[in-house]
């Protein structure tokens, strides 16, 4: 009966000590991030002072690191900003570790660092999301941009079924996109047409899907069909519809059209 008691005792201040330090964390953040950081730019000196005093008093707390690491990745400062982000992950693995392996692959370009990152993930938890997409997406343009075109194929595919079976008829451009890309890579034409054809439905002005559908009809000998397409990947593209992720605006994502390859530079369509 005592040991009973003493572990019910043990139990309540337990509670009562996680209950103190949450209240505690929640008070930092409300001063230092919603009083403090968060209003003043993210570049600016002010907002890393307050995240800095913030972590003086509370070093744990992972969001706080991820706060402080975030603006160095869009201003491409990676090596500044990997340390941060690192103790990010050391504190709350869970929802940090799908962050930094997303940061590594769209930011860093650091594709094999993804691919470990990922993998632990999706082992870890399988069906979960990161910046609007599965980890599965993630490891695709990882492999893409490894050369590794039918693994590509293969993840692509996972993701078109996955939103099939979720959303139904909807399934997002960028899966559809990429996997046209991968079977483009292949020398699957016909198939990557298909994939374009498809991201077109959703994404009717989508100029990268156009672009690439263009060098498939290229090379399948339908040079009339795939000018008229290239013709109207640059206008789509020039009226700004191209891939329009959060973070595109700082990064370029993988096989993401340019402009020059329409202003007379040597490109892919020659």
């Amino acid at each position: 009966m005592r040991s009973f008691l003493v572990l019910i005792l043990a139990f309540l201040f337990q509670n009562v000590s996680v209950a103190q330090s949450n209240e505690f964390r929640d008070s930092v953040r409300e001063h230092y991030l919603n009083h403090g950081a968060w209003q003043h730019a993210i570049f600016s000196k002010e907002y890393g002072a307050c995240i800095d005093s913030a972590l003086a008093l509370s070093p744990h707390d992972a969001y706080l690191w991820q706060q402080r690491g975030m603006p160095y990745f869009k201003r491409m400062k990676y090596q500044e900003g990997m340390p941060y982000i690192d103790s990010a992950v050391k504190y709350d693995s869970i929802e940090n570790l799908p962050y930094r392996a997303f940061l590594k692959c769209i930011f860093q370009k650091d594709y094999l660092g993804a691919t470990e990152d990922f993998t632990i993930a999706r082992r870890d938890h399988p069906v979960a999301h990161v910046m609007d997409h599965e980890f599965n997406f993630y490891l695709g343009l990882c492999a893409l941009q490894c050369s590794h075109y039918e693994q590509a194929d293969s993840l692509f595919s996972v993701c078109v079924m996955n939103d099939r079976a979720i959303e139904g008829n909807w399934i997002h451009p960028l899966h559809l996109f990429y996997l046209g890309v991968a079977r483009y890579e292949e020398g699957n034409y016909a198939s990557a047409i298909s994939s374009f054809d498809s991201a077109l439905t959703i994404y009717p002005n989508f100029s990268d899907a156009e672009y690439y559908k263009a060098l498939c009809l290229r090379a399948t000998g339908q040079k009339g069909e795939a000018d008229a397409m290239t013709s109207r990947a640059r206008d789509d593209f020039m009226n700004g519809f191209t891939i329009n992720e959060d973070n595109s605006i700082y990064e370029r994502y993988p096989y993401q059209v340019e402009k020059m390859w329409f202003d007379g530079v040597p490109s892919l369509t020659n």
